[in-house]
């Protein structure tokens, strides 16, 4: 290998990292903001709650085909204390607008329609040597800072597969939430335990969280984070699935899930019953997680989620099924 081409070590590596972290960054900050005015992101303000509303802890997220687990989703989060959504539809879906359509009439829930942009700057694929491009995830998480972040003091950034929830004594994600509510912290993560199918085959007709309970022993450490509104930074134009970019002039600090996890926690129902996972893989051939879903992760998700979790999700599920009906 010619020596250019050799990772230095030492000081020198990590300025090497830092440089192409940067002008990485960089390049896709001109990219997307290139792409916000080539597709009049700026002038689609959808909007739903009044002019003025102030949100204690709003969620952000952007799902595709997913449309069984909406009203789960929602009623859980709903229970334990999110008062609005800001969902991004990358299916574009009218069975989407449909069962959503109660939510964004009572000014629960942001609707906004995310469908795949046929640019060259996008990325078409998953995989190492495409996550340095833009996809629309990140995308639709840098037009939420733009447009809507200032509706929200927290905002939560997660998927559709993943149930966040404060852990006993709390009960509410705005009573944990408020121990990190300093001038000092412009963000925290938040640790998460991937759950697999628990022998299941087909859907079991009952809520996610009350079919799937074997997950990994260990944790995903900081998996996803959880942003000071005012300290998000409306620059970049697009934000990280798993990091929020903040401001440059705040110099408050972020904590990580070493700190949170006695008050916070995210279930993520990654690979559920092998029915379900065949859907996600016909969901996610084309657009920007092309690639990423293949048969042979549902046996091994089995096999390797195989620890019992402790439950505490359920303190939850009273509320969820009297919501659900």
């Amino acid at each position: 290998m010619p020596k250019d081409r050799i990772h230095p070590k030492g000081l020198a590596g990590l300025k090497y990292s830092l440089k192409r972290f940067l002008g990485t960054q960089f390049g896709n900050i001109l990219k997307a903001a290139a792409l916000r005015r080539k597709y009049g992101l700026d002038k689609k303000n959808y909007f739903s709650g009044p002019g003025d509303a102030f949100y204690e802890v709003a969620i952000v997220a952007i799902f595709k085909g997913e449309e069984e687990y909406l009203q789960e989703w929602i009623e859980f989060h709903r229970v334990v204390g999110v008062e609005h959504f800001f969902l991004y539809d990358n299916g574009d879906s009218l069975a989407a607008r449909e069962l959503l359509s109660s939510y964004i009439e009572d000014g629960v829930v942001t609707y906004i329609p995310f469908p795949e942009f046929p640019d060259k700057a996008m990325r078409s694929k998953y995989g190492k040597n495409q996550f340095r491009k833009l996809s629309m995830q990140n995308l639709a998480y840098g037009d939420f800072v733009r447009l809507y972040a200032p509706h929200c003091r927290w905002a939560v950034k997660i998927d559709l597969d993943e149930f966040i929830y404060p852990v006993p004594p709390f009960n509410t994600l705005s009573e944990a939430f408020d121990r990190f509510d300093k001038p000092g912290v412009k963000g925290f993560s938040v640790r998460a335990y991937r759950f697999g199918p628990s022998g299941g085959e087909h859907r079991s007709g009952k809520p996610v969280i009350e079919t799937y309970s074997m997950r990994y022993p260990e944790p995903d450490k900081n998996w996803k984070v959880v942003g000071c509104s005012r300290s998000l930074s409306t620059i970049s134009r697009y934000h990280g699935a798993h990091n929020w970019f903040y401001k440059l002039t705040s110099f408050a600090g972020h904590l990580y899930d070493d700190q949170t996890c006695t008050a916070v926690r995210i279930n993520h129902y990654y690979v559920k019953s092998r029915e379900e996972y065949l859907d996600k893989i016909e969901r996610h051939s084309v657009g920007h997680k092309a690639g990423k879903e293949t048969a042979d992760k549902w046996p091994l998700a089995d096999a390797q989620a195989n620890f019992q979790d402790e439950g505490d999700i359920l303190h939850f599920l009273p509320a969820l099924k009297e919501r659900l009906g």
